[in-house]
């Protein structure tokens, strides 16, 4: 079975466990653009990886308005980011992502790294507007944060936080090696 690792990466993260994937899995792990898709062909098992901004996996777009290209090969995906690591974000990261024809494709969850003085433009502004939810006096606050993990996130979106951890990728290692 020939397999080949995808990824968009922005900071990172993202090319960081793709690499430690395909170091455990032997094979390739390749920056991911649409002019690359033609390489796909060549391989049985296609793992793709993206970062999240705003709900969205980045990249998987691309995937999903070529999903016949991938007939006959079994398709992973993992996702990096900063959410909280539970059911509900779990949940809303595949309703957001994973419509028809991915709904049956596995998604795995990676935490990643925010460091606060990489943030620039549209990125910014969507951190600034979820420090606003999470610091206003209406604390009603986003799906997946509670008010026991809330400090937290404020702490980790005012000075950063480094959540890599190659443990994140065991899952991904046993889907692919149970196909």
């Amino acid at each position: 079975m020939k397999t080949i690792v995808l990824y968009t990466s922005k900071r990172g993260s993202t090319q960081k466990y793709a690499k430690w994937i395909a170091e455990e899995l032997d094979c390739e792990a390749i920056a991911f653009s649409k002019d690359k898709l033609s390489i796909i062909n060549d391989y049985d098992t296609v793992i793709y990886g993206g970062w999240v901004r705003g709900g969205g996996i980045v990249g998987l777009d691309i995937i999903r308005k070529n999903f016949k290209k991938l007939e006959g090969k079994k398709l992973i995906v993992f996702a990096v980011g900063l959410s909280i690591d539970n059911k509900d974000n779990y949940l809303q990261l595949r309703d957001l992502n994973f419509k028809s024809p991915l709904n049956l494709v596995p998604l795995f969850v990676c935490a990643g790294i925010f460091d606060p003085e990489k943030i620039k433009g549209f990125d910014k502004l969507i951190i600034g507007v979820l420090k606003k939810i999470i610091g206003s006096s209406n604390k009603r606050l986003p799906k997946g944060i509670d008010e026991d993990n809330e400090a937290q996130v404020r702490k980790s979106l005012a000075e950063g936080v480094d959540l890599i951890d190659r443990k994140y990728i065991l899952p991904i290692i046993d889907a692919v090696k149970s196909i």
